[in-house]
């Protein structure tokens, strides 16, 4: 199904009204684009809980009024729909485009492709054929096959390849891996994939949780590799030998204090999704929960901490 979308700019103090307006004529899923969001974001840090802002939205014009974004069908009802707007809102700048639906899908996996997650792993999406991945990265590697969706994880990140080198580097084979904020799943399969004999992947989106465990069921680890909804803090009941946190660093400093909980003796916790600015900041809090710093591993801005649980 293809797609009109009108792009409509709007004052700031005008936005709540005619989200309300839209809501009336039945249109209740808008987008809002404002790049002053930015400079709120940044004098107000805490309230956001933000680490990291991408430098092309630091840099954004933000001296133009925001623009709230409506999209309707491309069918009679929704060019009927799409005249309603355009009469409501006469007087303002728009602007209006066809998004066709295989733009959408030839965007995305153009954006995804296939990648080497460890020296072991490969990653490779469900439409590239395995024949010619193998050919291209060796028929001996471990091959993740991985639909992102609308979670966090593609191996991409930086943050996702530390993680997955140190889970690589100290040793699944045989061990119970516990994961948090386990996104796409993508940590999690990896565990699987380096011999993990138990692997449970917990995340607080419901989204993420489905995600995760379809992607486990296309690689055919159901056995080994459990999805749960949930927070670390409240409700799981799990010992790993390592427990991995891809997540942030003020929540990683947040959950320190629980992680032992959750180890075994001598066990291993691999944390990530730190910018170095705020390394020592999560260091403070590995080693106040009781925590050996084991290694440290950076790339780019990013860094990942191994540590152990005497």
């Amino acid at each position: 199904m293809d797609y009109r979308e009108l792009k409509i700019r709007l004052p700031r103090e005008a936005l709540e009204e005619a989200t309300w307006k839209l809501a009336e004529m039945g249109i209740t899923s808008t987008q809002i684009v404002d790049n002053a969001i930015v400079d709120e974001m940044m004098a107000e840090k805490q309230a956001y809980a933000w680490d990291y802002i991408e430098p092309a939205l630091v840099q954004a014009d933000r001296t133009q009024d925001p623009q709230i974004c409506v999209y309707v069908e491309e069918s009679e009802e929704g060019l009927a729909l799409m005249a309603q707007v355009k009469r409501a809102f006469a007087g303002h700048a728009m602007e209006m485009e066809i998004v066709r639906e295989q733009d959408w899908v030839d965007s995305y996996k153009r954006q995804f492709k296939v990648q080497p997650l460890t020296s072991q792993i490969v990653v490779r999406p469900s439409w590239e054929p395995e024949e010619k991945v193998r050919a291209a990265f060796g028929s001996d590697k471990k091959i993740i096959v991985l639909d992102p969706g609308m979670a966090f994880g593609t191996g991409s990140h930086e943050t996702t390849a530390l993680c997955a080198a140190l889970l690589e580097e100290l040793g699944c084979s045989g061990k119970r891996i516990l994961d948090i904020g386990t996104g796409s799943g993508i940590l999690a399969m990896a565990a699987a994939a380096e011999g993990a004999e138990r692997v449970l992947g917990i995340d607080i989106d419901p989204t993420a949780c489905q995600v995760a465990e379809e992607n486990i069921r296309i690689n055919g680890m159901q056995d080994r590799v459990e999805i749960c909804e949930g927070d670390l803090v409240q409700g799981v009941d799990w010992t790993a030998d390592i427990v991995v946190a891809n997540l942030m660093a003020d929540l990683i400093c947040m959950l320190s204090a629980h992680v032992p909980a959750h180890l075994c003796p001598g066990g291993i916790f691999i944390s990530s999704g730190i910018l170095i600015e705020k390394k020592q900041d999560v260091l403070d809090a590995v080693r106040k929960a009781g925590m050996e710093i084991m290694e440290i591993k950076e790339k780019g801005e990013w860094c990942a901490i191994a540590a152990k649980y005497a």
